[in-house]
């Protein structure tokens, strides 16, 4: 199976030296993409999410092992195909991104955050990682990469035009066959969200953080409710990711899968983080987060 060949000629002023993490051992290098300079932010969601996760330290918050009960069907049903090369947008602390090496294939990792990227360095060298912006793919060569990994919700940080394009842009890079694994905020559970006033858990010492944190909360709240938005195949909300500091993207199972059918992909299936394995067009409404396997056709 192939690895991600990059070629780009256009680079940055401040270019880093390349470093031995720039060089996949097991093929060309994938050096330019870290080159790839970041893309302006098409919305004001998107402006404000893109500098919340390139500025702040969330390290410590995924940098876990820990795999929900679907990742771990995923791995195994699909682990043949994770032996080709590997494309991981937002490998974030390097949560999936070790499993993912462990099954033997050529894992190259991008992530906003430089912190992000250089703990993964340190802890999983049998991978390569560059910090680099997920919008922008124009480094990577066309059906240059056998699997295409977006989970965490990454592309929920996007509008709907801008995350529509990100998957033509992964379509692209996919080879023909290739495999697409992402995640997404379950537009149906949105009824169960709870505001930032709701801080009563059964740990004491989550409660007392959270009760400290109110005022902080509620602030984020006031500032980011403008931007909310609810559309007819999606909706734009502030959920309490962060204690309310982002906007995510959420879409019904039956919105996504024919979303993925309009920009190209054959959906494999669809499943709950728990596990259960789900029909596109089942109203679920007490799982948020929902995986989706989808496929560039062999012959598209």
């Amino acid at each position: 199976m192939s690895v991600p060949s990059i070629v780009m000629s256009a680079t940055t002023d401040n270019q880093e030296q390349e470093s031995e993490q720039d060089v996949d051992p097991h093929g060309p290098s994938i050096r330019a993409i870290s080159h790839a300079q970041e893309r302006e932010a098409a919305t004001a969601v998107e402006a404000h999410n893109v500098a919340v996760w390139r500025d702040k330290n969330f390290v410590r918050h995924y940098a876990g092992t820990e795999l929900q009960d679907a990742e771990r069907k995923i791995l195994q049903e699909y682990r043949d195909e994770f032996q080709g090369s590997v494309l991981e947008l937002g490998c974030g602390g390097g949560r999936l991104t070790g499993h993912l090496i462990e099954l033997g294939g050529h894992v190259h990792g991008i992530d906003l955050s430089p912190a992000m990227v250089q703990h993964c360095r340190e802890h999983y060298p049998a991978g390569t990682f560059s910090v680099a912006d997920l919008r922008n793919l124009s480094a990577l060569q066309a059906q240059s990469v056998d699997v295409v990994v977006a989970t965490n919700n990454v592309l929920d940080i996007l509008d709907d035009d801008e995350r529509r394009r990100v998957l033509r842009e992964i379509r692209r890079v996919l080879t023909p066959g290739g495999l697409l694994w992402m995640s997404s905020h379950n537009r149906d559970f949105l009824p169960n969200l709870k505001g930032p006033g709701d801080i009563r858990g059964r740990n004491p010492m989550r409660t007392a953080g959270k009760l400290a944190l109110l005022p902080w909360r509620m602030y984020n709240r006031r500032r980011l409710l403008p931007l909310q938005r609810f559309e007819p195949g999606y909706a734009i909300v502030n959920d309490d990711a962060h204690h309310f500091r982002l906007l995510h993207y959420y879409i019904s199972p039956a919105a996504q899968a024919s979303q993925l059918g309009e920009e190209g992909f054959t959906l494999l299936g669809c499943m709950c983080s728990d596990g259960r394995e789900i029909s596109s067009g089942d109203v679920v409404t007490d799982c948020v987060e929902m995986h989706y396997l989808a496929r560039r056709p062999a012959d598209g």
